[in-house]
């Protein structure tokens, strides 16, 4: 009489087919934590740039005062943390034409974001200003 051989136990073959899922698991998981940190570097990045816009446009209001400023434009570079170059941000006032104290300010920044491929980035701000 042949008796039978009752095995436990798990086999080599499922051993492997669970050890790929979760390689196959943890390298979709480590890409979604990946993307997120690069998405949230970009954010913040713009972040700041729209804040030297807003203390760029809050300077330009700062100094109206009457017959204060001047029409055309003006560069500066920033250094700001996170960027591997410096940001640019060209300002630009006129006069509008109906008005002898309104003002068009236009705040306009371009650096080149090394997680978008090395183009360039804009970002403007405009608002309108009394020379009082």
């Amino acid at each position: 009489m042949r008796r039978e051989r009752r095995r436990s136990g798990t086999t080599l073959i499922e051993v492997l087919i669970a050890v790929t899922f979760l390689a196959i698991a943890a390298a979709v998981i480590l890409d979604a934590i990946m993307t997120a940190n690069r998405q949230s570097a970009f954010a913040l990045r713009r972040s700041r740039v729209l804040d030297a816009l807003q203390d760029t446009l809050q300077g330009v209001r700062g100094k109206a005062t009457k017959d204060s400023l001047m029409e055309g434009d003006s560069t500066v570079e920033l250094s700001l943390p996170g960027f591997a170059e410096s940001v640019a941000i060209k300002t630009t006032i006129q006069r509008r034409k109906d008005s002898r104290v309104l003002y068009d300010v236009s705040a306009t920044a371009a650096w080149n974001d090394p997680s978008t491929g090395k183009r360039g980035e804009t970002m403007t701000l405009a608002t309108v200003v009394m020379d009082q």
